[in-house]
């Protein structure tokens, strides 16, 4: 490991202490092992410190939040700290397939027009079994213009993003009031910077279940009418 690693994965965590191990685990399991991991808790009343106390490993950075700073909040957290010359935001209940890290450096080395990649991801259930995954429709590389049109055409997920660290500070200042579509702001000010990459091979697993965050969005059509405001 170098004094700065290539990756930084950030993973803000909010009460998510049953998830974190297997989250954490699916990174120290990485081929590639340049990386150092945040783990953000933002003020958790569960479990989570005792879990993180578990874990031995220098490249894993433990920080409690004094207060709750929304997920936005810790995502920003998270790409300020960041040593990387990339970063991964991890959902807490996310888990990453071992040649992830891997594959999504060789791309960014071989593309340095591409200020990010994304890909598919398979969902899983709360048990870990697998229930669907994300539909295809991204070539390899798109131009910054058009990915920013067809994220709302095909989709992405956050925790697929793979993100050039200097991308997202020469973006300007961070916009923490799309709360909980910080991915979108993302996305969209990539979409800016250069062209989006997309590695057409599964390397997620995606959690849904009843208590993760965007849930209740979903079920009230809240994250359809912030989509169609986050679009206009």
């Amino acid at each position: 490991m170098s004094a700065a690693p290539r990756v930084t994965i950030a993973l803000p965590t909010y009460n998510s202490a049953h998830w974190l191990p297997s989250a954490i685990a699916s990174v120290l399991g990485q081929r590639f092992i340049d990386f150092e991991v945040l783990v953000l808790d933002n003020a958790s009343t569960d479990d989570t410190p005792a879990v993180m106390a578990r874990f031995d490993d220098p490249r894993i950075i433990y920080r409690v939040n004094q207060r709750n700073l929304g997920f936005a909040g810790n995502v920003h957290l998270g790409c300020r700290l960041a040593r990387g010359d990339f970063v991964v935001i991890l959902g807490a209940d996310d888990i990453l397939l071992p040649d992830f890290l891997t594959a999504a450096v060789a791309f960014l080395d071989a593309e340095p027009g591409c200020t990010m990649l994304h890909g598919p991801a398979t969902w899983i259930d709360s048990a870990g079994q697998r229930t669907g995954g994300t539909e295809p429709g991204w070539p390899r590389v798109t131009p910054g213009p058009q990915a920013m049109l067809d994220i709302f055409r095909h989709g992405f997920c956050l925790t697929t993003m793979v993100m050039r660290t200097a991308a997202i500070r020469a973006s300007g200042p961070f916009d923490e009031s799309w709360l909980e579509l910080i991915d979108v702001w993302l996305f969209c000010r990539l979409c800016l910077g250069g062209d989006i990459g997309y590695l057409d091979r599964v390397q997620v697993e995606y959690r849904v279940h009843d208590s993760a965050m965007s849930m209740p969005m979903y079920r009230s059509n809240a994250m359809f009418r912030k989509q169609i405001a986050a679009l206009r």
